[in-house]
């Protein structure tokens, strides 16, 4: 389990599907960003070896992360979501948000607009 940071354009990122983010807008956002890479699906091995594979249409990798774990960017609900951001990872995802004119907020209603 981990901690979840939204890009959502409400004060609440719970009634982000009031004032969504489209799924044709993440989609064009996604595909004029070189450092996306739209998969719709992600696959992860558990510490025992067992596969598990998510699948969503709006699922999609930012490939230019220094991180040495994959970053995942899902769109679902009307906001995007990122779990367990690392700082480099939060100042794209405030690029973003700019650029959707959005927020970045966490699952504890905490905003995370200003750059580090």
């Amino acid at each position: 389990m981990g901690y979840d940071i939204h890009i959502t354009r409400t004060v609440d990122r719970f009634d982000s599907e009031k004032k969504p983010i489209t799924f044709e807008e993440w989609i064009a956002l996604v595909r004029s960003d070189p450092e996306f890479h739209l998969t719709g699906e992600a696959t992860a091995v558990t510490p025992n070896g067992q596969r598990i594979t998510m699948k969503a249409p709006g699922l999609t990798e930012w490939t230019s992360t220094s991180s040495a774990r994959k970053t995942w960017f899902l769109h679902h609900m009307g906001k995007v979501t990122v779990t367990n951001p690392e700082p480099e990872i939060l100042d794209k995802m405030r690029q973003v948000a700019k650029t959707l004119a959005a927020r970045v907020q966490g699952d504890e209603g905490e905003f995370y607009d200003i750059e580090s």
